[in-house]
């Protein structure tokens, strides 16, 4: 059927074991063929979310380590609030990633 993943099989031989075994075969085929592709893209996409959730790793420790450098006064309390919701976006959006690699994870099963 176009545009979809359904397919018809017809088979036609005067032996109607080895038609059938044809048919089977070509499904089983067909279905391994889709199993193959559907785990590349799932490959794919978990790779990406791993690069996206490696990086905001270090971003979160570098905003961690910019905060632990920052002296306590009241001159640096700009810093430290543009830095405090740095790190409440880095660690939201971590979140988010998590989430979708974990509904990857879960389709891929």
């Amino acid at each position: 059927m176009r545009d979809t993943q359904l397919i018809e099989v017809r088979v036609e031989d005067t032996n109607p074991q080895q038609a059938a075994d044809i048919a089977n075969a070509l499904v089983t085929e067909f279905a391994d063929q889709n199993q193959a592709m559907q785990s590349l893209r799932y490959a794919a996409s978990k790779q990406s979310l791993e690069t996206q959730i490696a990086q905001l790793d270090q971003q979160i420790q570098a905003s961690n380590q910019a905060l632990a450098a920052l002296s306590h006064g009241s001159d640096q309390q700009a810093e430290r609030d543009r830095l405090q919701a740095n790190q409440a976006q880095y660690q939201q959006t971590k979140a988010y990633l998590l989430q979708s690699y974990e509904q990857i994870l879960s389709a891929e099963a």
